[in-house]
């Protein structure tokens, strides 16, 4: 027999009116959320989709707007945020915009005349177009994830990058390291260039000579620029220490490592940001930098959710999540 939100609602105490208002992203307190939300998924209830279209004009939708779905990095990220709002009766759709062009209206178009309730979106290149300012125009709530917007104040919910790249370095300079490198890519990435803030900072601080450091930071980084990169290092004659600020530059960098006369950890140490299964797997397993993808996801459904609601008298929030490092084998200490 199928459960309703009569069982629901006797399963909690709570009245019909108050677990529709749950059920419909209206505001109710704090603890009766916990008490429904705890007793949906203890009976497996599923709200009724049409129910829902026929009282409000809103589809009850969520989109995920990233730059590229491909991309399986995202992957868990999606995956908590449909988890999250599968919860309150929503469904999640993931759409992608194209990174290095302006065309993306067919999309937006898609966005603003479905009556989506709000969007999770992951900034990038924002210098190349205009997709939040069309978004609040069209007076839909939205959070950025990962990557702020230079031009317009936001909820934001993304990691210590700074910190993070700043606790790193100093890792591998106080392991004796003082002929430094660093992978980044974008230039116009609010995460990259807090992470490349953070090495420069912690460099700084160590009295690193400019000349001991070695960097790549360009638009779009290039396999034949870490090729280079790779052959200049096994010129140089002594050990370097590296940050990659990207996991998919460090699986570019590793794979053209492997065709040099240098190994990890004697010549090069490193440490990545992200994880990958080959990491782990690697001849030599990488240190990395370990953001939660979970907590990130959450933190940015529940202030979406928040906004959604109508809780217009939050102030805006920019939520820094706290990273993890997870040594492995890609250190070597210089005595």
């Amino acid at each position: 027999m199928a459960i309703t939100i009569k069982d629901v609602a006797k399963d909690t105490n709570l009245s019909l009116a108050t677990i529709s208002k749950y059920l419909n992203g209206k505001n109710i307190s704090a603890h009766n959320q916990k008490i429904i939300k705890k007793s949906i998924h203890k009976l497996g209830y599923t709200p009724s989709k049409a129910a829902q279209l026929l009282r409000s004009s809103k589809t009850n939708t969520i989109c995920v707007f990233a730059p590229s779905i491909g991309d399986y990095y995202w992957s868990s990220i999606f995956y908590h945020i449909e988890e999250y709002f599968r919860s309150f009766g929503y469904s999640t759709i993931v759409l992608s915009y194209d990174t290095y062009s302006r065309d993306t209206q067919n999309s937006l178009n898609l966005l603003t005349s479905n009556h989506i309730s709000g969007i999770v979106l992951i900034p990038f290149m924002e210098e190349e177009n205009s997709i939040h300012h069309i978004l609040h125009d069209a007076n839909i709530p939205f959070v950025c994830l990962d990557q702020r917007l230079n031009d317009m104040d936001t909820d934001i919910v993304t990691s210590t990058n700074f910190q993070s790249a700043y606790d790193a370095t100093m890792y591998l300079i106080n392991r004796g390291h003082h002929h430094l490198g660093v992978l980044s890519a974008e230039e116009y990435s609010y995460t990259s260039n807090e992470r490349m803030r953070g090495f420069c900072k912690a460099c700084e601080d160590a009295n690193i000579s400019p000349t001991d450091i070695h960097k790549i930071n360009s638009l779009i980084t290039t396999p034949n620029q870490i090729k280079d990169f790779c052959q200049s290092l096994s010129q140089q004659g002594k050990p370097i220490a590296i940050l990659s600020l990207r996991y998919d530059l460090t699986i570019t960098f590793l794979s053209y490592l492997s065709s040099t006369d240098l190994s990890i950890p004697d010549d090069i140490s490193l440490i990545s940001f992200d994880d990958d299964m080959v990491f782990s797997a690697y001849a030599t397993p990488i240190t990395v930098i370990l953001q939660d993808h979970k907590q990130l996801s959450y933190k940015a459904a529940e202030t979406l959710h928040e906004r959604i609601n109508g809780n217009s008298s939050l102030p805006l929030q920019e939520i820094l999540l706290p990273t993890k490092m997870i040594e492995r084998k890609s250190v070597k200490t210089i005595s």
